[in-house]
């Protein structure tokens, strides 16, 4: 059946309905012969046997790309725990290094804490130091005058004097 001329010169208009119906009047022809051409290539060995080499190419095609996307989801599942691997390390080594930070913060505290108290134990070691010379002092001091008051005391008090006073006495 040979094809419906649907193009509208100037001179002679056509109707929007009819142009219609022709449109899918060919369209349906179209079809019928794609159909025929269709079922003439199937059933023609040749054609069979390249649509077989075809569709294994296809199979071949997708295998190859579900292979690769499937390495691919392993090579990047494999990236992402390392990555949380890497993310567990460094979070181990902050807290690490936040830990020794702590200790050193503390053996610094607690050295600096020792220097006061040994500058402390030492100021109350000179000061006692200090205050035993000088009560030892005092109590020579004391000693001295007492022994010498006293033995002029109690030679006065038994009639004799000093031999100093005796001596400037004599003279």
């Amino acid at each position: 059946m040979p094809r419906i001329k649907t193009t509208v010169r100037k001179d002679q208009p056509r109707s929007s309905e009819l142009l219609v119906r022709h449109r899918t009047a060919n369209k349906e022809l179209s079809r019928a012969r794609a159909a025929e051409n269709m079922r003439r290539m199937r059933e023609d060995p040749e054609y069979r046997a390249k649509e077989r080499e075809r569709n294994a190419a296809a199979q071949r095609r997708n295998r190859l790309s579900e292979e690769y996307r499937a390495r691919e989801r392993a090579k990047n599942a494999l990236s992402r725990a390392q990555a949380r691997m890497d993310d567990e390390y460094r979070r181990k080594e902050r807290e690490e290094n936040a830990i020794s930070m702590a200790i050193l913060r503390q053996n610094d505290e607690y050295r600096r804490k020792e220097r006061v108290r040994n500058a402390r134990a030492m100021a109350q070691a000179r000061a006692n130091r200090k205050f035993e010379q000088a009560e030892a002092r005092m109590a020579l001091k004391r000693n001295n005058v007492n022994s010498n008051s006293q033995s002029e005391t109690s030679s006065r008090r038994y009639g004799r004097r000093s031999t100093r006073q005796n001596g400037a006495l004599n003279t």
